[in-house]
């Protein structure tokens, strides 16, 4: 994180890492002994059995809706107040992290669908129609799927 103050980087999003390594980083800046960048971070990556990042340390895999929303509130538990949802997922699931993520005041964003690692690309066409507040990692898309306006 020095690194990045070095350069002139004053603030950083981290969209899936450990709980413990983030929740230790915060720890840290709050009693004082680490003095960096702002860290605005998501905890672990939320995904389906199988899905993208599916097994990887820092991700949390869930199946059907409520699940979905229970990952979501142990992430705020964990005291993250930015969510990252991962596909493969169904329309219901995600928007049972978005609606969860709305009633705890949390910011929500999902790993774009697309020709680089998540494919079909509707998977970017669910995350928008569920309301998710920002598109990671996009590359193509279908005139449906990014608007008239390209």
């Amino acid at each position: 994180m020095n690194n990045y103050l070095r350069c002139g980087v004053t603030a950083v999003r981290d969209v899936g890492s450990p709980v413990e390594t983030i929740q230790a980083l915060v720890r840290a800046q709050r009693n004082g002994y680490l003095d960096s960048i702002r860290l605005y971070s998501c905890g672990d990556l939320i995904t389906i059995t199988g899905g993208h990042g599916y097994g990887m340390h820092g991700s949390l895999a869930v199946n059907g809706p409520w699940e979905w929303r229970k990952a979501v509130r142990e992430m705020y538990a964990a005291g993250f107040k930015h969510i990252k949802i991962s596909p493969q997922f169904t329309l219901e699931e995600a928007r049972a992290a978005v609606e969860e993520a709305r009633t705890l005041g949390l910011h929500i964003t999902a790993h774009g669908g697309g020709g680089s690692d998540t494919i079909p690309p509707t998977m970017t066409k669910i995350a928008i129609e569920a309301g998710v507040e920002c598109i990671g990692h996009l590359n193509i898309m279908d005139g449906e799927t990014h608007g008239p306006d390209g």
